[in-house]
């Protein structure tokens, strides 16, 4: 098995000299591989989106890997699936309260907020760390499948990719569900595939999804011919140069994060192989 996560900071990012709010992470052991790719929210009020995208891929991974593989076969209960939800949201938070105890706002932080938003932030200070959240484990029978916000979580079979949520209703007009909403429980969503004739999956920030306008043109531009040049042998290293020549030049501007697991085909190669970034 190849899996590899890639972040890569966009060009409007570097022409405002601002730091890559993106976060993409990965975890191996003998039972499972998890991919994480995480989107911090770029508007003035989620000023530590960086560290807020950072905790939420650090919280799924925490949560995941506490699976024991005795409870596998509990993934496809609804309850069982709830308490991963939960586990996630007060992992991120307690990072996140752990971040601000150490390191309170500053002035220098708060002095380009209006009124209202620092009020927000009194109220409620991890809308400060705002961020979705996409995530990957493959287990040896299942695929569990997490998603909040916008950016994409694709199953492969057959040389495609196909989305594994439909996506939320309140993602509209450039507004996105966020982790440090109220309402973070009922927007995260959690789903189970069965791994037999599933080839492997893909993992996405909107800044890899938006360049391409479309689904299908993203399916027929991007993915199959990724796909192709895997078939071919391992081509991470290709795939993360392009990343980061999207987020630098072909892209719109934001920050681009991709994460990908997929089945070996060359019969030679039978251990699972990671590429660090």
């Amino acid at each position: 098995m190849i899996y590899f996560t890639k972040s890569a900071r966009g060009y409007s990012h570097k022409k405002e000299d601002t730091v890559c709010q993106d976060h993409s992470s990965s975890y191996f052991d003998e039972n499972r591989v998890i991919i994480t790719a995480c989107d911090g929210h770029g508007s003035s009020i989620y000023f530590r989106s960086d560290r807020g995208s950072k905790f939420a891929s650090f919280a799924i991974i925490n949560a995941l890997k506490d699976i024991e593989k005795s409870n596998y076969k509990l993934l496809t209960n609804s309850e069982f699936l709830d308490k991963i939800k939960l586990q996630i949201l007060c992992e991120w938070n307690e990072s996140v309260e752990k971040d601000l105890s150490s390191h309170p706002f500053t002035q220098e932080e708060l002095q380009k907020l209006s009124n209202e938003q620092k009020f927000t932030l009194k109220t409620n200070p991890e809308t400060a760390y705002g961020t979705t959240l996409n995530a990957v484990m493959v287990t040896s029978r299942y695929v569990l499948c997490v998603k909040l916000g916008d950016g994409g979580v694709f199953y492969i079979k057959d040389q495609q990719a196909f989305p594994v949520f439909e996506d939320d209703s309140d993602n509209v007009a450039n507004i996105t569900c966020s982790i440090c909403q109220d309402k973070a429980f009922n927007h995260l969503c959690v789903g189970v595939l069965s791994k037999k004739n599933i080839d492997g999956a893909i993992i996405c920030t909107d800044g890899l999804l938006t360049p391409y306008q479309s689904l299908s043109n993203f399916q027929a531009s991007f993915v199959k011919p990724m796909l192709k040049k895997f078939k071919k042998g391992d081509a991470s290293k290709e795939i993360k140069k392009f990343i980061n020549k999207l987020a630098d030049k072909l892209g719109v501007g934001d920050d681009v994060s991709l994460g990908v697991i997929l089945k070996e085909t060359r019969k030679k190669r039978k251990k699972i192989i990671k590429n660090k970034k």
